[in-house]
């Protein structure tokens, strides 16, 4: 058995004489939740592109579960098992919340390929839409267009989405940002709820949720891990404390 969600080796990325990531090795384990923590520069958000197959790497090596998908496309990495929310919601607004959670549970369905047939007609679609909105404590707003949905419900519903796809391995790219205190513990416990058989690997400019959610951290640094650990290491690193923390 893999133990390895995601093995990176030797990544980098130039944009021109600019090197953004420099020799990034890093490894993520089977289930747990990958912090991600670094100054702003660091290449946190460039990382998550290149393992997300939105950026090509200049070099290096991306494996996911054993298999090299270093060039494999975007769809391709999805196939496999891989999801991302970005840092700006990136949702249906002129939807209601029900039929943007209902076209994410068709992408999964046969009923995809029923071009000719009424999706109304696909009970089955309609009943895991509900259910997943009942989980989340939303279906009282099914019927609301995801507009006029909070910013927090919005990131809520982009969670959704990405959990309807029932991935293996869910990149989240600053999950609680521009949340209200309120809304970042709604999103922070509805994360911290998430099935362990999803691997998590997060960003975050919140230091408070990143280690309360935090199994493993790793620190990046002009481009590359600087130290990597437990919570407790690395608040207690020196040199964390000096380039992210601050230095008492």
């Amino acid at each position: 058995m893999i133990s390895e969600c995601l093995l990176v080796k030797k990544l980098n990325k130039n944009f021109g004489g600019l090197k953004v990531i420099g020799d990034l090795n890093l490894c993520v384990r089977a289930g747990k939740r990958h912090v991600i923590i670094g100054p702003n520069g660091a290449g946190k958000t460039t990382l998550f592109n290149l393992i997300s197959g939105i950026l090509e790497p200049s070099s290096g090596e991306i494996h996911m579960f054993g298999r090299d998908m270093t060039w494999l496309s975007p769809h391709k990495r999805a196939l496999l098992g891989l999801a991302r929310t970005f840092q700006i919601t990136n949702l249906f607004p002129s939807l209601s919340l029900f039929e943007n959670v209902l076209l994410a549970v068709q992408a999964l369905d046969t009923a995809k390929l029923s071009a000719l047939r009424p999706i109304s007609t696909h009970g089955r679609l309609e009943r895991k839409t509900y259910a997943l909105l009942e989980e989340w404590g939303l279906s009282g707003k099914a019927g609301e267009l995801v507009r006029n949905l909070s910013y927090g419900e919005q990131r809520q519903v982009e969670l959704i989405l990405t959990i309807a796809g029932k991935p293996k391995l869910l990149l989240l790219d600053e999950p609680t940002s521009g949340l209200s205190p309120a809304e970042t513990n709604t999103v922070t416990e509805a994360i911290r709820k998430l099935d362990r058989n999803i691997t998590i690997m997060l960003t975050e400019h919140d230091m408070d949720v990143a280690f309360s959610l935090a199994d493993h951290v790793s620190v990046l640094y002009h481009g590359s891990v600087l130290v990597e650990g437990s919570v407790s290491e690395i608040k207690n690193d020196p040199r964390v404390k000096e380039i992210y923390l601050g230095s008492e």
